[in-house]
């Protein structure tokens, strides 16, 4: 299945902040995928395991998820790809533009976001950020815009990514 829609991407380590800024974008009404939260809500015992055991989703999996979500012109995918074999199967799948908007934080504002919120797989969130160490070195070699977490308030970062997707669209 190929899909004809411009897609983006925010990703970036795990409690960087995409689903809190992709919240926002959804109540603006922009067509956004939590991927992570559609593989935690799945009753598949094998994506519930992987989950727990802090493992990437197969991208067929992810795709047989996700797939009918991204018929529409302009998608956001929140926190996906996550590692070379989903973004590869991603760019098979999507047949126009994708763009990335990758979030720049540090380990140690992640687990203090970790630590802020209760969510099941934040009990790994060591584990998980050195996995994403290891899964994500092909970044440096991408086209991303990048954006740093660090410093900046939730509504800062939302901002700077509103911008960012409003310029995309004006220009589709």
């Amino acid at each position: 299945m190929t899909i004809e829609s411009t897609v983006v991407c925010i990703i970036g380590k795990p409690c960087s902040g995409k689903s809190t800024v992709s919240k926002k974008l959804l109540e603006l009404g922009w067509n956004v995928i939590n991927v992570g939260e559609k593989l935690r809500s799945s009753n598949n015992l094998d994506i519930q395991r992987d989950l727990r055991n802090g493992n990437y989703i197969d991208p067929n999996t992810i795709m047989s998820i996700i797939g009918h979500d991204l018929q529409n012109k302009m998608v956001i995918l929140d926190g996906y790809p996550r590692d070379l074999k989903q973004l590869e199967y991603l760019k098979r799948a999507v047949s126009r533009n994708t763009i990335f908007i990758e979030f720049l934080c540090s380990d140690t504002v992640c687990l203090q976001r970790a630590a802020k919120r209760c969510r099941s797989d934040d009990s790994m969130i060591q584990q998980r950020l050195e996995k994403h160490a290891l899964e994500s070195k092909f970044l440096q070699y991408m086209d991303t815009i990048k954006v740093d977490v660090d410093a900046k308030t939730d509504n800062d970062v939302y901002e700077a990514v509103r911008l960012i997707i409003e310029t995309i669209y004006i220009y589709e």
